[in-house]
């Protein structure tokens, strides 16, 4: 079970976020809780690849997770959490790269006070997750891989950070679309592994080297 990293919250209560230095320096440990647990859980139940434990960003790992846990069914992801946990990360991104960055005050509150909330959800959450797919058969693994892989690959056309990464999000969106619809119409099927959902998979595996993902 993943251990909560509580001391970061510790050491980030020590600093006044009310001063600039202070509250650069305070992000930091905000970054390194989240992103800490992310990592356990990644590593202990949600099946990280090496890359995304050591190369990804803290709202790529966030989204990355949030994909495994909807890829099984069952598992309610408040919203807020997303919020919170991308607009964290491209403060961590503009803080990494910006020495003169002061980040808002705003989003550092509202971080802290949602860390231990999200951090026991998100714990028992990967539990579960893990429960769950020891239970699934091996249709609705292959079935559960698709999902996770085409969530992946789709991303609000707002948050693409790029106007001109758009259109490419865009399509990639498209796609997938097309194939959660095919997917959705083998899974009505009674029969078992058939060969379009093993073109389904196939489908989606391109998509997501398509996506560099």
């Amino acid at each position: 079970m993943p251990q909560i990293p509580e001391e970061y919250l510790r050491i980030f209560d020590e600093f006044d976020i009310d001063e600039k230095y202070q509250r650069r320096i305070a992000a930091r440990s905000l970054f390194d809780f989240y992103g800490d647990l992310l990592t356990q859980a990644g590593q202990e139940y949600l099946e990280f690849q090496s890359h995304q434990i050591h190369d990804a960003s803290l709202g790529r790992k966030w989204n990355i997770a949030k994909s495994r846990l909807q890829s099984v069914g069952g598992v309610e992801i408040d919203e807020n959490y997303s919020r919170v946990l991308n607009r964290l990360g491209d403060v961590r991104n503009d803080v990494s790269h910006n020495p003169h960055l002061n980040p808002e005050r705003e989003i550092l509150v509202e971080s802290r006070e949602m860390a231990l909330e999200w951090a026991t959800w998100f714990s028992q959450a990967t539990q579960e997750y893990d429960r769950r797919i020891g239970e699934l058969s091996a249709k609705e693994t292959l079935i559960r891989i698709v999902r996770d892989t085409v969530n992946r690959v789709s991303e609000d056309l707002s948050d693409v950070e790029y106007d001109e990464f758009v259109g490419e999000q865009e399509s990639l969106n498209q796609e997938a679309e097309a194939i959660i619809e095919r997917l959705e119409d083998a899974v009505d099927s009674d029969e078992g592994i058939t060969n379009e959902l093993i073109f389904i998979l196939s489908d989606s595996k391109s998509l997501e080297q398509k996506n560099g993902t």
